[in-house]
């Protein structure tokens, strides 16, 4: 499932939120889905990089790049969850653990 363009046409900002999204969810600016970044390279001194996989998504997650690039760095600690994209609505215990673990 994609996002549709139809909330940027109609307000000039932002796309609507996926149909499976909270109701309370609101269009997310488009300009953070096109807008092009410089990245330094900075990251790599993070001493913990943690990626988190929500598999609640319906159909193919969008993520599904950046989550095997994920567990392909040995940089990183990966955990996949049966949770939805909005990981702390599902529940913040798992996330508060995860942050105290370290």
């Amino acid at each position: 499932m994609k996002a549709t363009s139809s909330g940027a046409r109609r307000s000039g900002y932002g796309v609507d939120p996926l149909p499976f999204f909270d109701k309370r969810a609101r269009p997310h600016p488009v300009a953070t889905l096109l807008q092009a970044i410089r990245l330094t390279g900075a990251w790599r001194a993070v001493p913990a990089k943690i990626y988190v996989s929500a598999l609640g998504w319906p159909g193919e997650s969008p993520m599904t790049g950046a989550t095997a690039r994920a567990r392909e760095d040995p940089g990183f600690e990966t955990h996949e969850w049966d949770t939805t994209h909005n990981v702390l609505a599902d529940g913040p215990d798992r996330v508060i653990d995860l942050i105290h673990s370290w």
